[in-house]
């Protein structure tokens, strides 16, 4: 079996006011930090993971 890794360093790459979306393989990943205008000013760990072998799921950002 073969394990892959996805590690997010919100210190690093906080995505705040900005989703980021990225796929692998059937997965989607969005992470998002949270929004300057409601208050966030550092990273508050915020994880999407969605899994679809028949690729019936999707994830937009406006």
């Amino acid at each position: 079996m073969k394990i892959s890794q996805f590690v997010w360093l919100g210190d690093v790459d906080k995505h705040l006011d900005a989703p980021f979306v990225t796929n692998y393989k059937d997965i989607t990943i969005g992470l998002y930090g949270g929004n300057t205008s409601s208050g966030a000013n550092k990273n508050e760990d915020g994880a999407l993971i969605w899994r679809s072998e028949d690729n019936s799921c999707e994830f937009r950002c406006p």
